[in-house]
């Protein structure tokens, strides 16, 4: 499982899904393209994750060359594929042609940290750089190789251009949507045979490691806790509505 940075502050719903899955018995190894400050490591389990997964940058020179030299000779149409394919994903200049060059760079290093671990299918969190990385890696590793993605939205719908989101769900095995809204943008952009491709899974939570909601005893005052970043796209200002609505039924 790949992400374009784990563990991170308002990724903690990734770290459950990853040590869930293991507690099912499903081997997981997680890379980070890159590697959180200290200071953003906030929990134990954060730690725990930070200490197992494998950063693919600030790039070691000595692996990114033999990683290279690897793929080229191994696989020498496989690796010009995908470069060429990672190019052809620029959107245009000179600048956007080299941030792909480095994606492609850091992709070949994912192929050889998951080759070393006899890795096959590969997973990406967003469909950012880490998704790039992932459908890149599995180019070079060939028929036997896939890799799948979680679409997160809503970020990444407010302008597919610069993610490329009909190629990597045409390319992807299996592109999971985290809620049916989601799904429904992103049936808006593929082709009807891609649609099967989109499955929904939801954030879940464990309801026994959360407090569970209490009457209020003498007509109290209700209190709410909201958790989550402060952005717009986190829907706080709907929140705040709710509460206007509730004031004015006398709550």
């Amino acid at each position: 499982m790949v992400c374009s940075r784990y563990p991170a502050v308002s990724h903690a719903f990734i770290v459950r899904e990853v040590r869930a899955l293991r507690e099912l018995g499903v081997h997981v190894q997680t890379f980070t393209v890159r590697r959180p400050r200290d200071e953003e490591l906030l929990s134990r389990a954060d730690r725990e994750e930070h200490a197992r997964t494998v950063a693919l940058l600030p790039p070691p020179p000595l692996r990114y060359a033999a990683a290279h030299a690897r793929a080229a000779l191994t696989h020498p149409l496989r690796y010009l594929g995908a470069l060429a394919l990672s190019l052809r994903l620029s959107t245009g200049g000179a600048r956007a042609l080299l941030w792909r060059a480095f994606y492609f760079a850091e992709a070949v290093r994912l192929w050889d940290e998951c080759r070393r671990r006899r890795l096959r299918r590969i997973h990406a969190h967003f469909a950012n750089v880490g998704s790039d990385a992932a459908m890149l890696a599995a180019r070079i590793g060939g028929p036997a190789w896939s890799w799948s993605f979680t679409m997160h939205g809503c970020t990444e719908l407010f302008d597919e251009s610069p993610h490329r989101l009909p190629r990597k769900v045409r390319d992807a095995a299996l592109v999971v949507c985290n809620s049916d809204f989601t799904r429904a943008q992103l049936m808006k952009l593929v082709e009807r045979r891609d649609w099967s491709k989109l499955r929904v899974v939801r954030c879940g939570v464990d309801a026994g490691a959360v407090a569970r909601p209490v009457r209020r005893a003498g007509g109290g005052p209700l209190r709410v806790l909201s958790v989550g970043r402060l952005v717009r796209g986190k829907g706080h200002a709907v929140l705040l509505d709710a509460l206007a609505r509730l004031r004015d039924d006398g709550v």
